[in-house]
């Protein structure tokens, strides 16, 4: 899996939600297949382990995104898969599911 800094996930989620809510011909891509959607809009290929899909509900799109990692992560590469949304001090059982509130 390609390494991305925490600032590279952050704006390329940015883009993604603005893909998601302004953009019609994204949203009709999306929903005939997520991961096609957004490798196309980001220009990268996803790695395997990463499942895509989009979700509707209440007339708002958004994409869910879920990784199976195949190896255990190191805590730095836990920071960039959770794009700065986990403390550091977590412990490894809360490390496992990541919650946004």
């Amino acid at each position: 899996m390609p390494a991305f800094t925490s600032e590279e996930v952050r704006r390329a989620l940015t883009a993604l939600q603005d893909l998601v809510d302004y953009d019609e011909e994204f949203r009709q891509a999306a929903r005939q297949d997520a991961r096609l959607a957004v490798e196309q809009a980001l220009g990268l290929t996803l790695p395997s382990e990463l499942d895509v899909r989009q979700e509707e509900a209440s007339g708002r799109m958004r994409l869910a995104v879920d990784w199976r990692p195949t190896e255990e992560l190191s805590d730095e590469e836990l920071e960039v898969v959770t794009a700065g949304l986990m403390d550091p001090s977590t412990s490894a059982r809360e490390k496992s599911v990541v919650q946004r509130t």
